[in-house]
């Protein structure tokens, strides 16, 4: 797979961790707090997966060190969980 196909599905993972938020906070009013907070531990579960996937990622291309855009990567998506 070359680097612009796994660029895609990082993009695509990250659209489908993010989607259940995004949908709560644009209707806040058509989800319950149980809804919401089902939301939210699925997103703390997965967002682990993602973070793996993108650190491989980002040690992928060989020479290359790209540890300052994983660690802003991971530190937004922790934040998340705040």
């Amino acid at each position: 797979m070359d680097r612009l196909q796994e660029k895609t599905e990082l993009l695509v993972k990250l659209t489908r961790l993010f989607d259940p938020l995004r949908r709560i906070a644009e209707h806040p009013r058509e989800y319950n707090e149980q809804e919401a907070a089902e939301a939210q531990a699925q997103y703390a579960y997965e967002y682990h997966e993602l973070l793996r996937d993108f650190r491989t990622f980002c040690q992928g291309q060989p020479r290359h060190n790209y540890v300052r855009q994983y660690s802003a990567f991971q530190f937004g998506l922790k934040g998340m969980l705040h």
